[in-house]
């Protein structure tokens, strides 16, 4: 029989869908239970760990940039007025009326 015919056999039956809740719940434990509590701490570890050596991976492909160095107090500091005239050679002041 090929698996045509097999899964022609099983169309009529209607299949239970779980959802993975509920499969936790039946293989697993409930929550609260030790063997549960004691999964999900793993599974948490687990996804951490991964989380970290994906980082490490991505700043090894991609690094940074340097951090900007921090500006003096000079170039944060505000220009003093002057004489705008003073500091363009090429004019001169407008004459009085």
């Amino acid at each position: 029989m090929s698996i045509f015919g097999v899964l022609n056999q099983m169309a009529p039956k209607e299949l239970k869908i779980y959802s993975l809740h509920e499969m936790k719940n039946k293989y697993i434990g409930k929550i609260g239970i030790a063997i549960r509590e004691e999964y999900e701490c793993k599974l948490r570890i687990e996804i951490i760990e991964l989380k970290k050596k994906v980082r490490a991976r991505a700043s090894a492909r991609h690094p940074s940039p340097s951090p900007p160095s921090r500006k003096s107090e000079k170039e944060f500091s505000r220009p003093t007025k002057t004489n705008v005239w003073q500091d363009t050679p090429h004019h001169s002041p407008p004459s009085p009326p």
